[in-house]
């Protein structure tokens, strides 16, 4: 067989063999995951545990088990006014999260996760503390100031991506972890040797506010996010 012959059916072969592998791979793409996600945490616009809070966020699927995840958050509203200036009232928090898909359950509707989530929140607010001096009704003291904060949390979470249909879909989670406190008062006047009967601060969510306090604590973490695959 002349070698020029040869030549053009071992193109035509490889041509064929790219085509195939072409197909291949479209098909394999309609039937994965899609690849980005974009979403929001619905039940941070009422938060009632810590601040009310805008989000929107992004996620990126690598190998179709490997998820890349990121979220910035924006405080929005002060639930309760205060007249006290202290503190410039600002809150925001952003997140980073290395998803691995498949854990238990894999099917077209679900798929399960765990995960490892980094999370920054900011929260600065002005807040005031109730007490009496002694056991007079008259003697009722209003401790106006400041409140400083910033969490640090790291958490292993464990969450299912459930499709509400082709495009929508909602992800419950859970987690568990630690968070570092740095919490400081700016104008704080309470001193407790001379409280005789105290009520709690008159901040939303934040029964401790008043205490400075630095350090490690305990972090459990429940949500859901709404979004939409592209």
């Amino acid at each position: 067989m002349p070698t020029a012959l040869i030549r053009k059916i071992l193109m035509k072969m490889r041509l064929v063999f790219i085509l195939l592998l072409f197909c291949q791979s479209l098909s394999a793409q309609n039937e994965a995951e899609k690849k980005l996600r974009i979403y929001t945490s619905p039940l941070q616009l009422i938060d009632v545990l810590s601040r009310p809070m805008i989000t929107l966020g992004g996620e990126y699927i690598l190998f179709n088990r490997l998820g890349l995840s990121s979220e910035f958050g924006i405080k929005y509203k002060d639930v309760l006014d205060y007249d006290s200036t202290f503190v410039n009232s600002k809150g925001y928090s952003y997140r980073f999260e290395l998803k691995f898909y498949d854990i238990f359950a894999e099917n077209t509707r679900l798929r399960d996760y765990i995960s490892l989530e980094y999370r920054y929140i900011k929260d600065d607010y002005n807040c005031k503390h109730t007490f009496y001096t002694d056991d007079s009704s008259q003697s009722l003291v209003t401790d106006n100031f400041g409140i400083l904060k910033d969490i640090y949390v790291a958490n292993i979470k464990y969450g299912m991506v459930i499709k509400l249909n082709r495009l929508m879909f909602i992800e419950p989670y859970t987690g568990l972890g630690i968070r570092y406190r740095d919490v400081k008062s700016v104008g704080r006047t309470y001193d407790q040797e001379s409280v005789y009967m105290e009520e709690y601060p008159d901040c939303f969510g934040n029964i401790g506010a008043f205490d400075d306090f630095v350090g490690f604590l305990w972090n459990v973490s429940m949500g859901l996010k709404l979004g939409v695959n592209f």
